[in-house]
């Protein structure tokens, strides 16, 4: 779930706006981009109502975090610039964490929309920005691992999954780390079934030992190797390795 900010300009009222909270629901498919609401249904149960969909062709994104805050609405701004500039009045006036901007350049009327999305925290904004589109440049405050430069950590308590891309951890397992997050949120792929997601770091330790990591990686790497007869056969005999 993410919550849009919307600006309405007041009545009568040249430069002076309002902005009004709502949350939405994005789900991000291979060829587009679909924006629902919850809504209730007349047999009390609640379903997605579609409210925008746009293809991925024609849209853009813009981290509204690494603009300047702005204290007074855009006056004198034009086009994409407007639009930059009066989103981000927007999350400053509102006190707004985690922000930015979905921009559909030709939705299913046509037209050009823009959204001021909000995530929960750093790491839900950073997963729902590559969800929708994948950046070019990574930011300062993440760690990014070469397959040959992996960290790996143990899970020291158990961790269930809250959300499809998170990671479920057993006590003892090993992962490979592929990002480290500055708010304490890792991406990797637990080595006793190939699985890929993200944790939060305080459930594991590092591996420090270069020949202990490279013994997983050998087991790993080994049990690869041998044929099997399904996914469960797989996870059983790695799950004795390790």
């Amino acid at each position: 779930m993410l919550v849009r900010l919307k600006t309405e300009q007041k009545r009568f009222a040249k430069y002076t706006y309002r902005v009004k909270r709502k949350s939405l629901f994005v789900f991000s498919f291979t060829d587009y981009i679909i924006i629902t609401k919850m809504k209730k249904s007349p047999r009390g149960d609640f379903i997605y109502q579609v409210v925008d969909h746009c293809s991925r062709a024609f849209v853009e994104l813009e981290d509204l975090e690494a603009h300047p805050r702005a204290i007074l609405p855009p006056k004198q701004s034009f086009g994409e610039q407007s639009t930059v500039a009066l989103a981000t009045w927007a999350v400053t006036n509102t006190a707004t964490k985690h922000a930015f901007l979905l921009i559909f350049l030709r939705n299913a009327l046509q037209k050009s929309e823009k959204y001021i999305l909000a995530a929960q925290n750093s790491s839900d904004k950073t997963r729902w920005m590559e969800a929708i589109s994948r950046p070019e440049h990574h930011k300062e405050e993440e760690k990014i691992y070469q397959h040959w430069d992996c960290p790996q950590v143990q899970a020291i308590y158990d961790y269930k999954a809250n959300q499809p891309d998170e990671l479920s951890l057993v006590r003892g397992d090993i992962v490979k780390v592929y990002r480290k997050m500055a708010d304490g949120w890792y991406e990797g792929e637990r080595l006793r079934d190939l699985t890929w997601g993200w944790f939060p770091s305080n459930f594991a330790v590092e591996i420090e030992s270069e020949h202990t990591r490279a013994r997983n990686l050998r087991e790993t790497h080994k049990l690869l190797s041998i044929p099997f007869n399904n996914p469960e056969e797989f996870s059983a005999r790695l799950l004795a390795a390790s």
